[in-house]
């Protein structure tokens, strides 16, 4: 409920912030325009939000910062598959650097020293 009251609130603050300074005089509605909408509006705000939320309560603090380095790298491959975007080999090797250091917080050996 708090995340949700958080997104309608910075919503708000922005459509009036965007009518104040005439933003909405040169709004222009077009297909792709309204499918990105929908998409924001979808995945990255309400999956990828109620996500975070459950991890809050059911993992620890280390795994939960993770979900900020994981997103960005999972937005860059879904571009890729679906939009045909291109990845640079600095982009990859970025990747590669991310999900390495993830893999590094969340596996653990059974064993300690």
């Amino acid at each position: 409920m708090f995340t949700g009251l958080q997104m309608l609130l910075g919503g708000l603050l922005l459509l009036v912030f965007g009518a104040l300074t005439g933003g909405l005089g040169t709004w222009e509605w077009s297909w792709a325009g309204v499918g990105t909408l929908l998409y924001l509006a979808i995945f990255s705000s309400c999956l990828a939000y109620s996500a975070y939320a459950w991890l809050m309560v059911n993992t620890t603090p280390d795994k939960l910062a993770t979900y900020s380095y994981v997103n960005p790298a999972v937005a860059a491959v879904l571009g890729w598959l679906f939009l045909g975007e291109t990845l640079s080999t600095a982009q990859m090797l970025g990747m590669a650097v991310i999900l390495a250091g993830v893999a590094m917080l969340t596996w653990r050996p059974r064993w300690s020293l």
